[in-house]
């Protein structure tokens, strides 16, 4: 005759992972804005909505490059595309820069 044990399995959670690093998110957002052709587009959607073909105009390169670069800028909630009819109207994200912003001069003070 075999003898039964019962065995007791014990489950622990894996441990909590780190807060996020705010220096990380950053440092990814101003990569993002390290590209003269995204810093033009920026500076172009700071004053008003504009749509490619115009954006692609006053940055002097190609639809598809603006295209490409309002892309990246959208994933990480730069600007905002509203669609109206075929057309799509870009615009800045005015809450998220200024978060941007706030973030970059709290990391940039020295404390002594």
């Amino acid at each position: 005759m075999e003898k039964v044990t019962a065995t007791t399995t014990t489950t622990t959670s894996p441990p909590s992972p780190p807060p996020p690093d705010p220096h990380r998110r950053l440092a990814r957002l101003l990569s993002i804005l390290a590209d003269t052709v995204r810093l033009r587009i920026l500076c172009v959607l700071a004053s008003g909505p504009a749509h490619v073909g115009l954006l692609a105009q006053l940055v002097g390169t190609s639809g598809a490059n603006v295209s490409h670069h309002l892309s990246v800028m959208e994933r990480a909630g730069l600007v905002a595309g509203v669609r109206s009819g075929k057309y799509v109207t870009y615009v800045l994200q005015q809450k998220q820069f200024n978060e941007l912003v706030e973030e970059l001069q709290k990391v940039m003070v020295v404390q002594v």
